[in-house]
């Protein structure tokens, strides 16, 4: 078992992945890194994290209460979220993806999505933007060849030009949500899981 006795900086894991063939864990204000059976901390730059995108090459974000911070392997960049979502009445990040092309792709509380493009630039998609109906967003993935999704109970969406499109009807979104859902935890990674309590226990 690990925690905050033995290796970790909080007991309140928030979610796990395996970035690269490592556990990352991310919790308050830290990532953490287990490297064989050592952790390695790195503090988040600005407010408490939530939830974890794996890039390539040992980078990472995560969506935290102040926005997004972005690790590209030697400093951090933070994106706040008063100033991504200027317009928006919510400022809430609920999940996000590192893009292929270094992007960082999110969907925000409201019914928002967004991409924050290589020159930080912002891009924000919502109902009338790229969606007929507003949505209910709480998950973004990226499957194994680097097509960004966002799995609703109304079938799965990803970006198509200026817009998006979705995938497929009700019945194959209700099948895959859970598949989606599961690989967006990394649960494969085995014998772990997130525990709000008692840090990280195998």
């Amino acid at each position: 078992k690990y925690s905050k006795k033995n290796g970790l900086a909080t007991d309140r894991i928030q979610e796990i992945k395996n970035c690269g063939g490592k556990l990352h864990a991310v919790g308050s204000r830290a990532v953490h890194v287990l490297n064989g059976s050592e952790w390695s901390i790195n503090q988040l730059p600005k407010g408490w994290g939530y939830r974890l995108a794996c890039g390539p090459k040992g980078t990472y974000a995560t969506s935290s209460s102040s926005g997004i911070s972005h690790w590209n392997g030697s400093g951090w960049k933070v994106y706040e979220s008063k100033k991504i979502l200027a317009a928006e009445k919510y400022k809430t990040i609920n999940d996000l993806v590192l893009g292929n092309d270094g992007s960082i792709w999110f969907v925000a509380f409201g019914g928002v999505a967004g991409k924050i493009n290589t020159d930080g630039t912002v891009k924000i998609w919502k109902q009338g933007q790229g969606f007929q109906s507003r949505q209910v967003f709480s998950r973004i993935v990226k499957d194994k060849d680097g097509r960004v999704m966002i799995p609703t109970f109304r079938g799965f969406f990803t970006p198509d030009g200026e817009g998006w499109k979705q995938l497929a009807g009700r019945a194959y979104g209700d099948y895959n949500l859970a598949a989606v859902q599961c690989t967006v935890g990394d649960f494969r990674v085995t014998g772990w899981a997130p525990d709000d309590a008692v840090g990280l226990t195998p």
